[in-house]
């Protein structure tokens, strides 16, 4: 892809924090876009939510245009007793019900030349970081469609 859908994929990524954060979900919720996911977490009762430009896919759609698909990373963390489970179960809920968020909302406000595609689970949990780091890591993988030429990529 361009540079146009590079500058695309970074609106997008910061479109799909917003949405986040503006959303009314079974807990406030604040999604930052980050680069740097190795950081720790310093509050052990803070709720992290951490937004990742991932990869991109492109082809060749027609002799004019091009599509791809930008991928964008959603990681919910947040230190956690890894024997409590009534909390364990609240993160996957919460990781659930921001998949459906972004599903209902198929284009984004500041990325609409992005359309939703999908959605994996890359991880409903990260079974080392529960057991080594008493974390939660719950990890949504968004995949979304982006066209460029024959007029269909502004935005």
């Amino acid at each position: 892809m361009t540079s146009a859908n590079a500058c695309l994929h970074v609106r997008l990524t910061q479109a799909v924090a917003d949405a986040i954060t503006g959303a009314t979900l079974s807990e406030s919720v604040t999604a930052n876009r980050v680069y740097d996911t190795e950081q720790e977490l310093e509050d052990l009762k803070t709720l992290r939510c951490d937004v990742v430009m991932g990869d991109e896919d492109s082809e060749i759609g027609t002799r004019n245009s091009t599509q791809g698909d930008l991928h964008v990373d959603v990681a919910l963390r947040q230190k956690v007793d890894r024997n409590n489970i009534d909390r364990l179960d609240a993160l996957r809920n919460l990781l659930q019900e921001i998949q459906e968020l972004l599903f209902q909302t198929p284009r984004l406000p500041n990325a609409t030349a992005a359309c939703w595609q999908g959605c994996k689970v890359a991880a409903p949990y990260v079974p080392d970081h529960l057991r080594v780091q008493g974390q939660y890591t719950g990890i949504l993988r968004l995949t979304y469609r982006a066209y460029e030429g024959g007029g269909d990529d502004a935005d």
